[in-house]
């Protein structure tokens, strides 16, 4: 399999492409010259012949997209145009993966939320994923393409340095943690490795098929409290210290998500996530022997 892939620099897209190369496949970087107009990004598609372009460039924070949804749409939206349209005028038909988000479900009507759900996002990133995936069946159903929306649940790892499991770590660290929300909300938590393999066996099962548009959820089909990983980090890392929660409500982020994942579960029967607990703890050790620094 020959992959183009935007975003290699960035940390779901590092992530995905080292489990690409890892599974033997030839790993086509993209960088940002490339995908500055259609025509530059049409010449680099012709010129790596891909059977599939990765999309993983682009915005990763609701909080940011509330501050400036216009570098938003920019990076989320507007991005994905060109990429979709550069693909287009290439003159191949790869198939598309688009990296997409549970951002687009919002609060759902109900738990778990399965890819049928109504898409009711509630921050600009999640309305930018929104209308990414709806270029995507435009491409699929006026152009022909295959594309792939993959909706990524909250994903940890050890190439992380940012979100909420990066940033208890480092409060705990510091001595004691102390977070804006109740605790209460509840997150699908999905380490990065996992995360990564599954998006290469999804390409390798999906993308050769007919022309088409699919989205998929990628989760690990669990909820967590953030006060249970709160604890569960501090019992790992520093059992003495104090957790504090501010009760103050975040905009843009639901309190609950629950990925359904049993399109995923059909697709690889044979997958299993990773158990939370010793995912965490490893993510942990590897942190500590990158900054093993503790006040």
């Amino acid at each position: 399999m020959r992959v183009l892939v935007t975003g290699t620099t960035g940390f779901l897209g590092g992530a995905v492409a080292r489990a690409a190369t890892a599974a033997d496949w030839t790993v086509l970087p993209a960088g940002r010259a490339e995908l500055r107009d259609p025509a530059t990004w049409a010449a680099c598609v012709r010129a790596a012949a891909p059977d599939v372009v990765l999309h993983f460039a682009g915005s990763a924070s609701v909080g940011d997209s509330l501050t400036n949804p216009d570098a938003d749409f920019a990076a989320s939206t507007a991005l994905t145009q060109r990429v979709l349209e550069g693909v287009r005028s290439s003159g191949l038909r790869p198939a598309v993966v688009l990296a997409s988000s549970a951002a687009v479900y919002g609060s759902p009507a109900a738990l778990p939320v399965a890819e049928t759900a109504d898409l009711r996002p509630e921050s600009p990133y999640g309305f930018h994923k929104v209308l990414a995936e709806t270029l995507g069946r435009e491409y699929a159903a006026c152009f022909g393409l295959p594309v792939l929306a993959l909706r990524y649940f909250s994903i940890f790892g050890p190439h992380q340095r940012r979100l909420l499991v990066w940033e208890i770590f480092e409060q705990l660290r510091a001595g004691g943690v102390s977070l804006r929300g109740t605790g209460h909300e509840e997150r699908d938590y999905i380490e990065e490795r996992d995360a990564a393999a599954v998006t290469v066996r999804l390409i390798a099962r999906l993308a050769p098929q007919a022309p088409g548009f699919q989205a998929v959820n990628v989760a690990a089909g669990r909820a967590i409290s953030v006060h249970t990983l709160a604890v569960t980090l501090r019992d790992l890392l520093r059992p003495d210290a104090t957790l504090h929660f501010a009760g103050q409500s975040h905009a843009g982020n639901p309190s609950r998500w629950l990925a359904d994942i049993t399109t995923l579960r059909s697709l690889l029967p044979d997958w299993e996530p990773s158990n939370l607990r010793i995912a965490l703890e490893s993510c942990i050790h590897e942190w500590l022997a990158a900054s093993p620094r503790i006040s």
